[in-house]
């Protein structure tokens, strides 16, 4: 019985000790990616203190979207058998997919007045760029990690 009771108090232990570091490991990610941003960007104090909360609520719903995606996908394994259950599932992708267009498309429109249009592209590409460092630094880090 204290076998059982310790391994259950262990597995809670590791539970949220995983859940703590994920958590670290998402506001680092976040941390980083504001830097990078307003580094591409080079706001002013002015355009800095309204960008941010445009740009934070934009981020909140555009991780609410992926989110609500991800949990609909998964346990899907072997949907291939039927068809009503994929073709609901890719209509969700595709309403998903326009969503996120349309918050896109919201987020220009609310920063406009804010930002030039030459750092509102520099935004979307500075997005663009820093998901692309982010697979770069993951694949050197697995490779690194498988060498011997």
């Amino acid at each position: 019985m204290k076998y059982i009771a310790t391994l259950l108090i262990l597995l809670i232990t590791l539970s949220a000790y995983s859940q703590d570091e994920l958590k670290k490991r998402h506001d680092r990610l976040k941390a980083l990616k504001v830097s990078y941003i307003t580094e591409r960007l080079d706001l002013s104090a002015q355009e800095a203190e309204k960008f941010w909360p445009i740009y934070n609520r934009y981020q909140s719903k555009l991780h609410d979207m992926r989110k609500e995606l991800r949990a609909m996908f998964n346990n899907k394994d072997d949907i291939s058998t039927d068809n009503k259950l994929s073709l609901s599932l890719i209509q969700k992708h595709l309403n998903t997919e326009e969503e996120k267009t349309l918050l896109l498309k919201s987020l220009v429109s609310d920063l406009k007045p804010i930002l030039s249009s030459g750092k509102i592209w520099k935004l979307i590409r500075s997005e663009e760029g820093f998901r692309r460092k982010l697979i770069q630094e993951y694949r050197k880090r697995q490779k690194e990690s498988n060498m011997p």
